[in-house]
Parts: structure tokens; C-alpha cells; sequence
């Protein structure tokens, strides 16, 4: 039965693998969760013990509220169960700064290796006027390192410290508190915000307020635990008979000291008496001499009094003086605001007509450019149509020159005299480039034959080849005579066809093609003529508008010259004014002075009247 249970288990962990793997996690997480929280608060009370021991915590606090002695302190000590003691100075103060204000706890910082603080910023303090606070205290007051803190105890121990600043030159951390509560107090609403710690020096006491006890084997023990708690409340009970001795002690001290004033206090009357008696007599001699001082006093005030009236009326002669002064110091400043907003004007004005004469004068010089390029344009053509005309027109139209060629062609129709001669002339133009294109082509053909049959003919006899060469030579003297008819040989034959095939294309179709190019060039030259005459205006538009410039600019500088002078003389009427002010509120002090003076020496008559009535009557 056993065996068919653990069957059916196995079975049911294969069929349900991932739950099964899912809940053995859980609860493996589970164990490890629990075993770590029994280990924590263990490990937080060693960790606490630990840091506390490192800082040397005091084991008992003693306080009193007739206040503690190094009496009580060496009392202390001299008990076999105190290891360690100090006494200190701790009382509750207002700590405030420019933002912010709190109640905080003051401490005294140790001397005696007990309560360490641990410096987390900055550095320990080094004067009585420096102290060291918590972080937290920085974050309420809104304060950093090197601000100060303003420290008001309460009046019972107002006259505690030595300083009322202090400046913050570090923070720390105590021991004292391993919490963020900080206890409470008797002032403000009874919570106590913060700490900070000062130098023992900085406390006026002439008693502390509390003593550190560490306890004899107490750091061997980890706090936290009955143990440690046994062992110190068992020091505790041991020192209370010794608390009550030490306060009837402090009680019998402070009574003795108040009885030892009395006595005092009451031999200083018996003194005061007996030189009362003697000192009756020389105050009638000072009432005599007072009475005379005040008779002086009062015509002296007198005498004041009347010259702080004259003082007035010159201050206010002089206040209406400065007024108007003011008033046409305003004047002038308007004046010289409306100079300089027609200055301005006339300046934009200047500098739009220069760039107006600078966009004309660019405007003018590309002009120019283009008209010279059109020049030279021109020029071309015209030496183009010159040079074709004299080379293959003037002979055969009887013309004498390209230009009479042209006004003919124009002044004709197309059937004219002239016309009828240029077309022909250009007909046999192109028949002689046909020609000379033909004799060259033939010629080039002869000479490569002549120059084959050179090279066979004197190797061969054969009597063909050389009646060959024979016809090739004739050939080749025919075109030679022809060409020499014509004033050319061969090589002025080949370089004439150059000529005139490179030029071809240019070759007008007709007369009416010479006619209309003669018109484009008379038209391009009375269009390059218009241009250079508005090319001419225009230089003199712009020799105008430059001496305009110069004349505005000769009036700008003028009234810039005046501006200047004008806004001199407002720096010195400012000048004056401002000194004329500064001696009128001069006055005004001065007046509220003797005003001052005159009041203080009326109290001061008056309080003297008084101390003589006073006086005679005593």
C-alpha cells in the first residue's frame, strides 16, 4: 500500500513538474526569508553596540538641577564602579538663521574621550565663536558651511554662552541620538529639532550642567540586552546616596554664597551713608555751579535756534534755485534729444543717398564694362566685315570702301547694280573655294603618285611605268601653270583654301545677307552711341549727387560738432546741479543735525532743570 502511495506521488509530481518546482521555491524562499530576519535584529544590535563602544557612549548621564561641580565629577571618579567621567555643559537654545528657526540641543564637545562625534564635513571648530551641527540642521535652517546661526537660551540661561553667532564649520554625527527624534525642551513647542556641539570655552557657566559615566566593564557587554541593562541600573542604585549627599552639599554651597553677598551688601549701605553725610555739603556748591551751567546752556540754545532758522530760509532759497536749474537742465536735455533725433534723421538720410550714389556709381562702372565689351563686339564685327568687303566685294561692286558698299547695298533694292555685282562676286567666291578645293585634292593625288613612281622609277626599265610617270609630271605642270595664272603656287593654293574653308561658314548667302549684317553693325553703333551718351548723364547725375554727399556730410559733422558742445554743457549743468544737491542735502543734514543737537540739548536742559530740582531738593 505504502509502495502504490509513493507511485501515485511520483506520478503526480511528473504530471504537475513546474507547480511542484514553483512551490519547492516558495518555500525554499520562505526558510531563507525567516532565517534572515531571526539573524538581522541580532546583527543590528552588535552593529549598534559596535558603533557605539567605537565612540565611547556614556554609560549614565547625572544631572542636577542646582547644577554640577568638578567636585562632584572628581566624587565621581573616585567610585570603584566608574571607569571614566566628564563633565559638560548641555542646555536647550532657539538656533536660528536669516530663512529659518528651531529648538536644538547644545552640547559641549569632549575632552575626556567620551560621546566622540564622527566629522562627516568641513573641519572641528577652533574658536569659541565656531561650531559643528548635525546634516539635518543645515537642511531646516537653509544654511550651508561658513553661514551663521544666531543661539537665544532661555532666559533662566541667558547669559550661557560667551557669543550669540555662531559660525557652522562643520557637520557631524553624535552617538548620543541613534534615531531621528531628538527629545523635547521647555521652549517653543517642546520638541527638540537639532544639535549642534560647541568648544567648552564658548559656555560662561560656572557650573556644568551634566556628567558622562562610563561604567567599568559595560563596553564588554553588547548593549540592547538585559545583561548590559542589569549591570549599569546596578551602578545607578549605587550612586544615588552619593547624589543625594553631593546635592545637600551643593544646596549648603549656593546658601553660604547668597549669605556671604547679604553681608557684603550690607556694609557697602553703612559706607554710603557716612559718605553720604560728608558730600551734603559740596552739593550746595554744585547746585550753585549747575544753576550757572544751565543759565549758560539756555542762551546757548537760544543762540541755536536761531541760527537753524537762518539755515532754513538759505535751504530753501537754495531748493528753489536747484528747481529751476532742474527745469532747464530738462529743457536742454529735450533740446538736445530733438538735435540728436534730426542728427539721426539727417545720418539716415546721408547713408541711404551713399548707398543710393554707391549702387548708382556700380551701376554706372557696369555700364561702362558692358559698353566697352560692346565696343570691342562691335569692333570685331566691323573689322570682319571691312576686311571680307575689301578682300572680295570693293573690286567687283566698284565700291571704295566696306562702308559706301553697305549704304549701297541699303539704298538699292535687290535688283540693283551693286547687288547684281555682290551676288556675283559671292558666286564666284564659293566657285573659287570649289576650285581650289577640286586643284588641291587633284594636286595632293599627282604628288603622291610623283612621289611613288620616284621611289620605283629608279629601280624599273619597264617602259610603262615610265610613260606613267611622264603623264603624272605633265599633270602635275598643267596645274602648276594654271595656278601661276592665277598668281599662286602650290603652297599659296593650300593655304588660300585654308583660309577660305575656315571662313566658309561666314560667307553671306547673298547681298541681302552683307545688306543686313552692314544694318546690324550700323544698328549695334547706334545703340553703343545712345549707351555712351546715358553713360555720360549719368556721370554727371553722379558728380551731382557726390557733392550733395559732401555737403550733407559737411553738415552732419557740423551737427555732430554741436551735439557734443551740447551734451558738454549738460554733463557740466549735471555737473553743477548735482554738486548744488549734494550741498543742499548737506544742509538738510546739517539742519537735522542742529535740529538734532538743539532737541538733545533742550532734553538735556530739561533733564538738568530736573536733576537741579532734584538736587535742591535732596
Amino acid at each position: 500500500m505504502r509502495s502504490a502511495m509513493n507511485k501515485d506521488f511520483l506520478r503526480e509530481i511528473r504530471n504537475t513538474r513546474s507547480r511542484f518546482l514553483s512551490i519547492l521555491i516558495l518555500v525554499a524562499l520562505s526558510v531563507a526569508f525567516l532565517s534572515g530576519l531571526k539573524a538581522t535584529a541580532p546583527d543590528m544590535k552588535h552593529t549598534g553596540d559596535d558603533y557605539a563602544d567605537s565612540l565611547h557612549l556614556a554609560d549614565i548621564q547625572v544631572l542636577s538641577n542646582l547644577g554640577l561641580t568638578d567636585g562632584d565629577l572628581a566624587a565621581l571618579l573616585a567610585r570603584e564602579e566608574v571607569e571614566s567621567g566628564e563633565a559638560v555643559y548641555v542646555i536647550d537654545a532657539y538656533a536660528a538663521s536669516d530663512n529659518a528657526d528651531l529648538v536644538a540641543k547644545v552640547y559641549s564637545l569632549t575632552d575626556c574621550d567620551i560621546n566622540n562625534v564622527v566629522l562627516r564635513e568641513g573641519r572641528m571648530p577652533q574658536r569659541t565663536d565656531e561650531c559643528v551641527v548635525e546634516e539635518m540642521l543645515l537642511d531646516q535652517l537653509d544654511i550651508e558651511l561658513g553661514d551663521s546661526i544666531t543661539l537665544t537660551p532661555s532666559e533662566q540661561m541667558e547669559d550661557a554662552l560667551r557669543h550669540e553667532r555662531f559660525k557652522v564649520v562643520g557637520t557631524i554625527r553624535s552617538p548620543v541620538y541613534f534615531s531621528v527624534e531628538r527629545g523635547t525642551s521647555a521652549l517653543g513647542a517642546g520638541t527638540v529639532k537639532a544639535y549642534l556641539y560647541l568648544p567648552k570655552d564658548a559656555f560662561s557657566l560656572d557650573y556644568y550642567t551634566a556628567i558622562n559615566l562610563r561604567v567599568k566593564g559595560a563596553a564588554e557587554l553588547t548593549a540592547f540586552y538585559e545583561e548590559y541593562d542589569d549591570s549599569v541600573d546596578a551602578v545607578i542604585d549605587a550612586l544615588e546616596p552619593l547624589g543625594d549627599e553631593r546635592a545637600a552639599l551643593r544646596h549648603d554651597e549656593l546658601v553660604d554664597e547668597a549669605t556671604e553677598k547679604l553681608d557684603d551688601a550690607q556694609q557697602k549701605l553703612d559706607d554710603a551713608k557716612a559718605e553720604a553725610d560728608e558730600e551734603l555739603g559740596k552739593a550746595e556748591r554744585e547746585l550753585a555751579d549747575a544753576r550757572k551751567e544751565l543759565d549758560d546752556g539756555w542762551q546757548e540754545y537760544r543762540d541755536g535756534a536761531q541760527e537753524l532758522a537762518d539755515a532754513k530760509i538759505e535751504v530753501a532759497d537754495a531748493y528753489i534755485e536747484l528747481q529751476d536749474g532742474e527745469q532747464e537742465y530738462a529743457d536742454g536735455v529735450e533740446e538736445l534729444r530733438d538735435g540728436a533725433e534730426k542728427y539721426e534723421d539727417g545720418k539716415k538720410k546721408y547713408e541711404d543717398g551713399l548707398a543710393e550714389y554707391q549702387d548708382g556709381l556700380a551701376e554706372l562702372e557696369s555700364a561702362r564694362r558692358k559698353l566697352e565689351d560692346g565696343e570691342a563686339e562691335y569692333q570685331e564685327g566691323k573689322d570682319a566685315f571691312d576686311a571680307f568687303a575689301e578682300d572680295y566685294l570693293l573690286q567687283a561692286s566698284g565700291c571704295a570702301s566696306a562702308d559706301e558698299l553697305g549704304r549701297a547695298l541699303v539704298k538699292e533694292g535687290s535688283s540693283g547694280e551693286v547687288h547684281t555685282r555682290v551676288d556675283a562676286a559671292l558666286n564666284a567666291l564659293r566657285a573659287q573655294i570649289t576650285q581650289l578645293r577640286s586643284t588641291v585634292k587633284q594636286l595632293d593625288e599627282l604628288e603622291q603618285l610623283a612621289a611613288l613612281y620616284a621611289q620605283l622609277g629608279d629601280a624599273s626599265t619597264e617602259e610603262t611605268l615610265l610613260a606613267q610617270q611622264a603623264q603624272v609630271d605633265a599633270a602635275l605642270a598643267q596645274i602648276d601653270a594654271g595656278l601661276a595664272a592665277q598668281g599662286m603656287t602650290r603652297q599659296s593654293a593650300r593655304e588660300t583654301l585654308r583660309q577660305l574653308e575656315a571662313s566658309e561658314e561666314d560667307i553671306p548667302q547673298d547681298a541681302n545677307a552683307v545688306k543686313t549684317s552692314y544694318q546690324q553693325l550700323v544698328s549695334a553703333r547706334a545703340e553703343l552711341d545712345d549707351g555712351w551718351e546715358q553713360y555720360y548723364d549719368g556721370r554727371k547725375e553722379l558728380r551731382s549727387a557726390e557733392q550733395e554727399l559732401e555737403d550733407a556730410e559737411t553738415e552732419l559733422a557740423d551737427a555732430l560738432i554741436e551735439l557734443r558742445d551740447g551734451e558738454q554743457e549738460l554733463r557740466d549743468a549735471r555737473r553743477e546741479l548735482d554738486d548744488g544737491w549734494r550741498e543742499y542735502y548737506d544742509g538738510l543734514d546739517e539742519i537735522a543735525d542742529a535740529e538734532t543737537e538743539l532737541a538733545d540739548a533742550l532734553v538735556e536742559l530739561r533733564d538738568g532743570e530736573q536733576e537741579y530740582a532734584d538736587g535742591y531738593q535732596e
